[in-house]
């Protein structure tokens, strides 16, 4: 009868078992391996904790990621935009491109009306942001093409009729 240690040996030699001890190993190494990765994020993740926390305490400014982006110069774009040689697609690419260069430094928004009696309303901002979407999309759909844009313009832009302004 053989003993418990004659049964392992035995079955250590079998080449099923030495593929189960393999996976294992294999196993073991992997987990090794995701736990080193894990401890070096977290190391990361430790220092930047470490760093903002300083940055708080010390009022320092923060690092800005939008740093890195290029500045838009809103006067060329202003040039660009109002430039009277250029198609309806240049003029409301460059439009926009103007837009979002004011309401990114934080300018008033040029879709929305502006005067010293004029509150600007929910109502002006929603519809300015649908005229900016609306031609985006204009823009976006004509696909360089003038002819293309100026038939989905057409299409598109209808004429409202105002109420004739009364003089006071």
């Amino acid at each position: 009868m053989p003993t418990e240690e004659q049964k392992q040996v035995e079955e250590a030699k079998k080449p099923e078992s030495k593929g189960k001890e393999v996976q294992e190993a294999e196993a073991l190494i992997q987990l090794k391996n995701a736990n080193e990765e894990l401890l070096k994020e977290n190391e990361e993740l430790k220092e930047a904790k470490k760093s903002f926390y300083d940055t708080i305490l010390n009022k320092q400014p923060a690092e800005d990621p939008s740093e890195d982006v290029p500045k838009v110069d809103i006067e060329e774009l202003r040039k660009k935009t109002f430039n009277p040689d250029q198609t309806n697609l240049e003029y409301w690419t460059n439009a926009l491109a103007l837009r979002d260069a004011l309401i990114k430094e934080g300018k008033p928004d040029p879709f929305l009306p502006f005067g010293k009696n004029t509150p600007v309303t929910e109502v002006d901002i929603s519809g300015a942001n649908r005229v900016a979407e609306q031609m985006a999309d204009m823009v976006k759909k004509a696909d360089g093409s003038p002819e293309a844009f100026n038939a989905l313009y057409q299409a598109t832009v209808k004429d409202v009729n105002l109420p004739p302004y009364k003089r006071r």
